[in-house]
């Protein structure tokens, strides 16, 4: 998949979600396909897609946004029920959706 519609896809969903983007990067992650980088703090640094490993895209840009938006909330660094709860509602809100459109490169929804 092309990293600049993974970029474009990824600035929809945070203008969407009224967050600010940070950078991707694209390169090998240890586990999984993407994670996001954060210092103990909070401070977001990066997301990070490792394409050969990633499966699903959507999924997983969506996973690092729950992430993101629950570190900036409440400094919340888990895969507790919060987290899960708030990704499971982006999946709902954005998968096979307009937002789809954006990585596949034509409209179907």
């Amino acid at each position: 998949m092309n990293k600049e519609t993974i970029k474009n896809y990824y600035q929809a969903i945070c203008k969407a979600e009224k967050i600010e983007p940070i950078k991707l990067n694209f390169k090998n992650v240890g586990r999984g396909g993407a994670c996001i980088v954060h210092n103990k703090q909070g401070k977001l640094f990066s997301i990070d897609i490792d394409l050969k490993r990633c499966n699903d895209i959507e999924t997983a840009i969506l996973h690092e946004v729950a992430h993101q938006k629950l570190i900036l909330k409440n400094n919340n660094f888990t895969h507790n029920k919060t987290f899960k709860n708030t990704e499971n509602k982006l999946i709902d809100k954005y998968v096979y959706t307009k937002f789809t459109n954006i990585l596949i490169g034509k409209k179907i929804f």
